[in-house]
């Protein structure tokens, strides 16, 4: 035990100063069982993960070096719960007895999730995390789920659809607006009744942008005509994916129908934006939720090493015209919301 105590130390102080090398998420809760994955950065050091009810410690589970070296990315683990659990009552997950919570921590217990009033459908590459980032700090972080500080707490990565599901069962009740990187259908799935947010962006530009932020920030090493051919990197993304993400229909379905789908639900979307007038897409924002969004910010903007030539250019456009059409169809549907905010 002697000798784990420097690591301990060294740990506890990086927890404190928000540095910790743990991430991990609260999965699920039952009435006797928590579930939860840990991951840690760097050497793999045993982690202590405690579990609090309200505050007064009701479990306590150690994972050990061994299990963090086998578990690959993640380690998953089952806490059983020493006590019941009431309704209206929150239940906590940290790192050591004093470090960070997970994130879902703390874990809200409630017969149904928030009711979600609003929903920010993003797109890659659309500026939506610029949106996110102006939609946090003026509504709060604990009314934009998931919030910065959550996907911080896991490692940063986004969730997919399923995940936001069952994180949603634990969120707090003040959640009242979900975003992250979903399909229409899954926007319906989550958030039926909501009012829905998205950003359209020229097809070229987009992927182009798409492709340099794999290069930045994904340490992707190829060309852009390498990302963009059958089998590369970035073959799925690079065709019409805004209109797939926008359609209801099975991914099988012939790329008109697809389109025809998207531009159904862009036509009951309470927002539809364009990057290219971000500024004016902030003010439709701003009238939906009645709240001021503050200047347009450029954040996450991709810096990659390769050069977009004409050809590249050329085949993007051809694999991409459902998108050019969904987004003229966008163009449409903004005009006419910013002339009904502009009438009112």
């Amino acid at each position: 035990m002697l000798n784990r105590i420097p690591q301990l130390v060294k740990m506890w102080i990086r927890s404190q100063l928000g540095r910790s090398p743990v991430t991990g998420q609260i999965v699920a809760v039952t009435d006797s069982e928590l579930t939860a994955w840990v991951s840690c950065e760097g050497s793999a050091e045993s982690v202590t993960l405690f579990c609090a009810i309200d505050g007064v410690r009701a479990s306590a589970v150690e994972v050990s070096a061994r299990q963090l070296l086998s578990g690959g990315d993640r380690v998953q683990i089952a806490i059983p719960l020493e006590s019941f659990i009431p309704e209206a009552h929150q239940l906590t997950l940290r790192i050591g007895r004093f470090g960070p919570h997970l994130a879902g921590s703390p874990w809200f217990l409630h017969r149904s999730g928030p009711q979600i009033k609003n929903a920010l459908l993003h797109i890659p590459k659309t500026a939506g995390t610029s949106l996110r980032v102006a939609l946090e700090a003026s509504l709060g972080p604990h009314v934009v789920f998931p919030s910065a500080e959550y996907l911080r707490r896991r490692g940063v990565s986004y969730l997919n659809g399923n995940e936001i599901e069952l994180a949603l069962t634990g969120a707090s009740p003040d959640v009242e607006l979900v975003q992250g990187h979903f399909s229409a259908r899954e926007i319906y799935r989550l958030a039926p009744d909501a009012n829905v947010i998205t950003v359209l962006r020229k097809p070229v530009d987009r992927i182009i942008s798409l492709l340099r932020h794999m290069q930045a920030r994904h340490g992707v090493q190829a060309s852009f005509e390498d990302m963009i051919k059958p089998g590369g990197a970035a073959a799925g993304p690079a065709r019409n994916q805004q209109t797939r993400l926008l359609s209801l229909l099975d991914p099988r379905a012939p790329i008109d129908e697809h389109l025809d789908s998207a531009k159904a639900q862009l036509a009951t979307f309470a927002v539809v934006g364009l990057t290219e007038r971000y500024p004016e897409t902030l003010a439709l924002c701003e009238s939906l939720l009645g709240v001021a969004l503050g200047a347009p910010m450029r954040l996450n903007s991709g810096s990659g090493t390769d050069i977009a030539t004409p050809s590249v250019l050329l085949y993007l456009g051809e694999l991409n015209q459902a998108d050019a059409a969904l987004y003229t169809y966008g163009e449409q549907q903004f005009e006419l919301q910013l002339a009904g905010r502009t009438k009112r």
